[in-house]
């Protein structure tokens, strides 16, 4: 674990390397020779070592042991998504394992919930016709109106879920305002290989009971800090995805001859080249420009606007580093396939582009009043 001199959001510039430097060495000696082979799925023994290496480096928190880990509070958010940006150039999937460990440990700590919790948050952001919009201005909203935005009990909820938690906290409507809740009843399958990002633990799980309430001050708070903090995650580690196989897209290009050349020269290639760079750099540009923290609708709507802009970007990237291969692309051998498919999944568990911007024209609607 690195030693830091200051205990405050303000990191010095030796910290911030110092952290840094240990996260790109775990990524090097922990992540990276486990995910070296991607035709062969990650085995549970190794996704243990790597999350107990991660605790043990100080990326992944520990609980009841402030730091500057992975969505802590004193831990700026451009220090979490460099370390997932990074994480993701080797496996998306892992990145995305460590980001929803931090994510969740993060909310089960604002909601005052000690132990091993996994936040479920339900349906999809566009569900409910525009209630989550009101929910999160502290509007009242019907609960029929709002029935698919959240868990329910004996409904097979699907979700992510990186470790087997003691108890899962959810959101639930109370009188026509978001409130919390808590449960240790439930009921968890793990689910056979999904479409992307499978190093994170795909699941169904079945709540079977109501739970009890959790009161948190500032329920809505809570809830946007965990939608901004979720999405922000999954651009970031799109990006680091995306820049690990324009890496390999780009050495490919110029070992591999045809006609006597490398295709490197060839301008259809460097065409592709150039539309994975452009969209890697406009990302990057766009999430520097962040707020400090994700606290209000406006912060959330903001977050929604760059996931709608920017992860169709980096999906067709993704799909112009695989392109540079030709066939060869589309062989698990080579990773790329794995890449577009964990950058398509980025993309639709945040919200699709549809869902996030309907969310937005919402807020503007109820910010305008």
């Amino acid at each position: 674990m690195v030693e830091t001199t200051k205990a405050s959001n303000n990191l010095s510039d030796a910290d911030r390397a110092a952290i840094l430097d240990a996260a790109g060495d775990f990524v090097r000696k922990a992540v990276a020779p486990r995910v070296e082979r991607p035709e062969v799925a990650v085995s549970q023994q190794d996704l243990a070592a790597m999350d107990a290496l991660a605790r043990s480096t100080g990326i992944l928190p520990h609980p009841g042991e402030p730091g500057f880990a992975l969505w802590e509070p004193e831990t700026p958010l451009s220090l979490s998504l460099e370390i997932l940006r990074m994480t993701a150039r080797s496996s998306a999937g892992v990145a995305y394992r460590f980001h929803l460990a931090g994510l969740y440990h993060d909310t089960a700590v604002s909601l005052g919930i000690p132990g091993t919790t996994a936040v479920i948050s339900g349906g999809g952001i566009g569900l409910g016709k525009g209630a989550l919009a009101c929910l999160l201005r502290g509007e009242a909203v019907s609960a029929a109106t709002a029935y698919d935005l959240f868990p329910h009990a004996a409904r097979p909820i699907p979700c992510f879920l990186p470790y087997r938690p003691d108890e899962v906290a959810f959101p639930f409507l109370e009188d026509g305002r978001l409130q919390w809740r808590r449960s240790s009843a439930f009921t968890l399958r793990a689910e056979p290989h999904g479409h992307g990002l499978v190093e994170a633990g795909l699941a169904t799980l079945t709540l079977n009971d109501e739970g009890v309430v959790v009161s948190p001050s500032d329920p809505e708070k809570v809830f946007t800090r965990h939608l901004g903090l979720h999405g922000l995650g999954a651009l970031a580690i799109a990006l680091g995805a995306v820049e690990g196989a324009y890496r390999k897209a780009i050495r490919y290009a110029h070992d591999r001859k045809q006609g006597g050349v490398a295709i490197a020269e060839h301008a259809a290639v460097r065409l592709l080249l150039a539309e994975a760079s452009t969209a890697m750099a406009t990302a990057a540009t766009s999430l520097r420009n962040l707020p400090e923290d994700i606290a209000t609708p406006d912060d959330l709507s903001q977050v929604f606007r760059l996931q709608a802009a920017l992860h169709p970007l980096l999906c067709t990237a993704a799909n112009a580093c695989m392109q540079v291969f030709g066939g060869y692309g589309y062989m698990r051998d080579y990773g790329m396939e794995k890449v577009v498919r964990d950058c398509n999944a980025l993309r639709l568990v945040g919200g699709t582009t549809t869902e996030l911007k309907l969310h937005i024209a919402q807020d503007e609607v109820l910010a305008w009043r």
